[in-house]
């Protein structure tokens, strides 16, 4: 029963690692699909957010959702996205929530160039983000396995 216990708690882990790079890979694809939708359709940050928040590439993203209908309700963009993320988005550090928080405050701040420089900004951080990322998950996941049914495995044989 110990073993068994340690070798989820290893595997668990080890999932995390997984589930933070999917989480990235969907914020740098959100910072990607925002910046087409308003630098070349030219669309206001509200109507961009709601056409993304139903792209299935996000789905995982509920805090984007979570904007869109406070968008819609006649909420402006930085009181939206700050209220969106006040419960934090799952999976996402530290770091990445406070980049989240302070792009929402940024990112209507100027005209057209600097909104585009902005989003090129945050893309860049988060993809680098996800490249800590993934080799972290390369380095550690397979690790937080194999610890954890080995640890289990020495409790079982302490214990008998």
């Amino acid at each position: 029963m110990v073993w068994l216990a340690a070798a989820v708690f290893g595997t668990v882990l080890a999932e995390r690692f997984s589930k933070r790079q999917k989480a990235l890979e969907e914020l740098l694809s959100f910072f990607h699909l925002i910046k087409l939708e308003v630098t070349h359709y030219l669309l206001p940050f509200s109507e961009a957010i709601a056409k993304i928040s139903d792209n299935s590439s996000i789905h995982s993203l509920s805090f984007i959702s979570e904007c869109a209908q406070k968008l819609q309700s006649g909420e402006d963009f930085p009181s939206a996205w700050e209220k969106s993320l006040e419960q934090k988005p799952p999976c996402i550090g530290k770091d990445e929530l406070k980049l989240l928080f302070s792009f929402g405050r940024t990112a209507c701040s100027c005209d057209i160039n600097g909104v585009e420089e902005i989003l090129v900004y945050y893309g860049e951080r988060f993809s680098s983000a996800l490249s800590e990322a993934v080799c972290a998950k390369n380095k550690y996941a397979r690790l937080c396995m194999f610890s954890g049914v080995f640890a289990g495995g020495i409790i079982f044989i302490i214990l008998i």
